[in-house]
């Protein structure tokens, strides 16, 4: 059996694992970005691919996985019925709620697959999410105006990724692969798809975005090593103490102050002060089912201006009420529970700050996707990932390409 696939162009050489070709294969529905969900045909068709992927991998594996992966596709699967759930009972948006379920689904059974052999896993991650970073940069880069416009809200600020405050949702889990990537094959790849990234930050010009970034950065740089206070858990809590504040000082025009000029948000801190406030007083009168998956115009008709609730906490105190974020939070213990184990470890602690970004972003801006929810899998087989990319890892045949 062919074990390689080589192709010799002159003096360039390309030999693409067998392995790793499969798992690019299989990945590549999972990467629906924005722009595609713009085009119907190409949307239905990354739509029936992610229903076949499920078809392929996740019921056939269904025994496998539940062995592994109990408790997290247990919490996983909870997750994303009870919206739907919700939604079927309040007459929201049930199409959206039930797509995004199918989508996290989709990355939840690719990723248990791939936990059969981590390494060949992570490298094909790499080269996908390496391929849309560029895209995506490029795409920036011809069309600074952008790429396409959003019928129902007018926005264009619209990239190939999407909205230009939501790109993080795939550079976090794609700086995530790029260090498990560079763990493996110790070359310095990774290095420019991160300059890619931060190239592609500072072009979109969000305040969120460059803000979870830099943080993220800072922390890797100089606190992650000090796991005691700067870990999994605490990294979490910002969530809380920041719900806190908004409750307690959302009035406060020095607070506000102090936050625009940190994130250099003028004016929209206010803005989201006043969604804030309109979300707790709705949450309080549904505290325990919440109103589901709305569409734009419901929750416009509570929120005012906004979409959502701009901020994770109170997103899914506003969709599912006090079940939807026990539900949650049962996922963050899951997982942490792994990566305490090995807390003194790179590995845990560079995960540990994936979630320190997810965390950080999702204070104003309240996100639940497939990669990100898929870092939830990673993390809950730290151990499996540590034996492959940390200090003590055997180490795996280097791929050419």
């Amino acid at each position: 059996m062919i074990k390689d696939i080589g192709l010799r162009i002159h003096k360039i050489h390309l030999v693409l694992d067998k392995d790793i070709l499969k798992f690019i294969l299989l990945s590549l529905p999972l990467f629906n970005v924005a722009y595609f969900n713009e085009v119907d045909s190409v949307r239905k068709i990354y739509r029936l691919l992610m229903l076949i992927v499920i078809a392929i991998l996740f019921a056939p594996d269904i025994g496998e996985g539940l062995r592994k992966f109990k408790y997290m596709y247990l919490s996983i699967l909870l997750l994303v019925s009870f919206p739907v759930l919700v939604t079927g009972v309040n007459g929201g948006d049930i199409k959206a709620t039930i797509n995004n379920a199918i989508s996290i689904i989709a990355v939840i059974a690719v990723y248990t697959y791939g936990s059969k052999n981590w390494g060949k896993f992570i490298i094909a991650q790499y080269y996908l999410f390496e391929f849309f970073i560029y895209l995506n940069l490029l795409s920036e880069i011809l069309f600074p105006g952008g790429l396409w416009v959003e019928e129902a809200s007018g926005y264009t600020k619209n990239w190939l990724l999407g909205y230009y405050n939501t790109h993080t949702i795939y550079f976090i889990p794609a700086l995530l692969m790029a260090y498990l990537y560079y763990r493996i094959q110790h070359n310095h790849r990774p290095v420019y798809m991160t300059i890619a990234i931060l190239i592609s930050a500072f072009k979109l010009d969000s305040g969120g975005v460059k803000g979870t970034l830099l943080i993220m950065m800072i922390t890797f740089v100089f606190f992650k090593r000090y796991w005691k206070m700067f870990n999994y858990f605490s990294y979490w809590l910002l969530q809380v103490v920041f719900l806190i504040v908004v409750v307690f000082l959302s009035n406060s025009n020095f607070f506000g102050e102090v936050v625009e000029k940190l994130f250099q948000k003028k004016l929209s801190f206010y803005a989201r002060v006043d969604v804030w406030n309109s979300a707790i007083r709705y949450i309080l009168q549904s505290p325990v089912w919440g109103y589901g998956v709305e569409d734009t115009a419901q929750v416009q008709e509570k929120l005012g201006w906004a979409t959502h609730a701009h901020n994770l906490i109170l997103q899914l105190l506003y969709q599912g009420g006090l079940l939807y974020l026990l539900l949650f939070i049962c996922l963050i213990a899951l997982a942490g529970a792994k990566i305490y184990k090995l807390r003194k470890t790179e590995i845990a602690q560079v995960m540990s700050i994936a979630f320190l970004g997810w965390a950080v972003d999702t204070i104003t801006e309240p996100y639940i996707t497939p990669f990100l929810v898929g870092m939830f899998v990673l993390a809950y087989d730290c151990n499996g990932i540590n034996a492959v990319c940390g200090d003590k890892a055997t180490g795996m045949h280097r791929i050419k390409i």
